[in-house]
């Protein structure tokens, strides 16, 4: 019996072995630019449901590599796989649909990639909230996203998130060490924009404050 019971778990296991085996061979033959062999190896894989084949046949429509070029059919395959969950998918087609101006159908993508940790995904979606693309308005929130974006060290969203903090100071919503911050950063690494955003911020700071951003733009990193 004990026996009969493990030959059952080994033939509902082998399936899901294979495939992701196909998988590795599939992703192999994409990044050797061996899109034939890729398609070979995904195609049939995506059609029972592999989401990592899916998102793959989506990256390969997008670009047509070995395929036609295809923005419906991209958008199909990213679709599934972001429907399983698959991170990059989502990230991809709320891209793509940002990019064709197609803000709300975007905005569930763009957030389900950014509630996972995608920085430029954190960054779309607070942008869009910020100016009414498709979701409404809302100032709070949009800054709750754009920070999101700028601790990932999205260079866009940091200079919103000190342009927002910024405006923010007057109703002591916000510290101007924490503007200075992003600002100081950004002219650091020589950002457009950013040195002149710094200078008119720092003259109406005491000196206190001024140290104080400059000690949170010192010890600041990325998060992961």
């Amino acid at each position: 019996m004990r026996f009969m019971r493990l030959a059952a778990f080994l033939i509902v296991l082998l399936p899901a072995l294979t495939a992701n085996a196909g998988v590795d061979e599939g992703r192999k033959a994409f990044m050797a630019a061996h899109y034939a062999q890729a398609w070979k190896e995904l195609n049939p894989l995506a059609k029972v449901g592999n989401a990592d084949a899916q998102y793959l046949l989506g990256v390969m429509y997008s670009h047509g590599r070995g395929v036609g070029q295809d923005d419906d059919q991209s958008a199909r395959w990213y679709a599934a796989a972001a429907k399983q969950g698959h991170v990059e998918a989502a990230f991809n087609l709320g891209f793509m649909l940002y990019q064709q101006e197609r803000f709300a159908e975007a905005a569930p993508w763009l957030k389900q990639a950014a509630e996972h940790g995608v920085g430029m995904a954190a960054s779309l979606f607070g942008d869009m909230i910020r100016q009414g693309l498709g979701l409404s308005m809302d100032e709070a929130n949009a800054y709750s996203w754009t920070l999101k974006a700028a601790d990932k060290g999205i260079a866009g969203a940091q200079y919103e998130a000190g342009l927002m903090c910024a405006k923010l100071i007057a109703e002591r919503r916000c510290a101007p060490a924490e503007a200075y911050k992003w600002f100081k950063l950004l002219a650091d690494a020589g950002y457009p924009g950013a040195t002149e955003n710094l200078t008119k911020l720092s003259a109406g700071m005491a000196s206190a404050e001024i140290a104080e951003g400059d000690r949170l733009a010192k010890a600041w990193r990325p998060q992961r």
